[in-house]
């Protein structure tokens, strides 16, 4: 995930949370994380999509919350949990307003919706799944604790990008091979043929059985025989696939 796009949030939050609690945020350690769940405490969501696409979160854990809240009220009880919520979600909301003008100045055309509080401890965080899903933390510290920034997005501008350079160089792989369509015979006659990898392995063969009855052989990585199909000289066609072992597994004729 590029660095401004998590820019876009970080420097928001720093300065809607200066504003809110009169606490700077000494830093911001961005990792990339599996984050499957969000542990106990308080996570806000906000949805994200157009160019992003995926979600947004704010997560405290319930030492942090408690600080906060102590801060706040000068104590902790627990009917104040439900003005903690609402200062939360105002404070997710305003980084998003902040975030938003910042992602379309990059280029990132997106929309983000409503804040919602995922109710409930150890709950699974939403994500998007597919080519490109992306997930990083920051965590920041304050004076009350560390809070996370959960970034889970799919960058479609990236994923364009690299789809367009790939194409690119595959278009010039083939400008470079030395020939012409013209110089290439329309017929190709031999015994056998071999593919083999960048590593020398023989990964496919096209040849002849001792009976001279055709047949293709396709190996894995380690040049083992994984799927075989011949013809027998009356005329019958077979497939076979092989295990890890080079047992045969399955046939069929």
């Amino acid at each position: 995930m590029h660095r401004e796009v998590i820019s876009a949030f970080i420097a928001p939050i720093k300065y809607v949370w200066e504003q809110e609690f009169g606490s700077e945020i000494t830093t911001a350690d961005v990792e990339p994380v599996d984050m499957e769940k969000t542990g106990d405490g308080f996570t806000f969501i906000a949805p994200i999509d157009g160019t992003l696409t995926g979600t947004f979160g704010l997560y405290l854990d319930d030492s942090t919350a408690s600080s906060l809240s102590a801060g706040m009220r000068g104590r902790w009880v627990a009917e104040y949990e439900d003005e903690l919520q609402k200062t939360l979600v105002r404070v997710t909301r305003k980084v998003t307003a902040a975030a938003q003008p910042l992602l379309i100045k990059l280029g990132y055309d997106c929309k983000i919706d409503e804040i919602t509080w995922l109710e409930g401890r150890n709950n699974e965080f939403p994500r998007p799944t597919g080519e490109g899903a992306e997930q990083v933390v920051a965590y920041l510290e304050t004076d009350f604790g560390t809070i996370a920034v959960i970034l889970s997005l799919i960058d479609t501008i990236t994923l364009k990008a690299r789809e367009d350079r790939t194409r690119r160089e595959r278009e010039e792989w083939l400008a470079s091979l030395d020939f012409v369509p013209d110089d290439v015979p329309e017929v190709v006659r031999a015994k056998r043929f071999e593919m083999v990898d960048d590593d020398g392995h023989t990964r496919a063969v096209i040849g002849r059985l001792g009976d001279g009855s055709p047949h293709v052989v396709l190996a894995d990585t380690d040049g083992r025989m994984r799927c075989a199909i011949w013809l027998a000289p009356n005329g019958t066609a077979s497939v076979a696939f092989f295990d890890d072992n080079g047992r045969r597994s399955w046939i069929a004729a």
